[in-house]
C-alpha cells in the first residue's frame, strides 16, 4: 500500500498508526506517524550504541534514521552489530 506522498506503508504500520488516532485522547496525534517512528528509530539508534560502544553515533544515526529497508548497507554501521540472535 501507498500513503498520500507515496510512501510504501506496510499493514501493521497502517494499523498501529490508526489505532493511535482512535485512542488520540491518550496519544498525542504527531506520535502516531512520524513521532513515533523517530521515537522507534531513537531506540534502535540506543540499542545499537549499547552493543557497539565505540561506534560513532553520528554514523549511526544517519544510517538509522529515516532509511530505507537497505539501511543495513549504509557505511556508517558498517561492520557493526545490529542484532543480537
Amino acid at each position: 500500500m501507498t500513503d498520500a506522498s507515496g510512501e510504501q506503508v506496510d499493514l501493521a504500520h497502517m494499523c498501529v498508526t490508526t489505532l493511535g488516532y482512535l485512542n488520540g485522547l491518550l496519544i498525542p496525534d504527531a506520535w502516531t506517524g512520524w513521532a513515533g517512528d523517530l521515537a522507534s528509530a531513537m531506540g534502535n539508534v540506543k540499542t545499537v550504541m549499547e552493543w557497539n560502544p565505540g561506534a560513532d553515533l553520528a554514523a549511526v544515526c544517519e544510517a538509522l534514521v529515516g532509511q530505507g529497508d537497505d539501511y543495513r548497507s549504509h557505511p556508517g554501521i558498517r561492520n557493526l552489530v545490529l542484532g543480537k540472535y
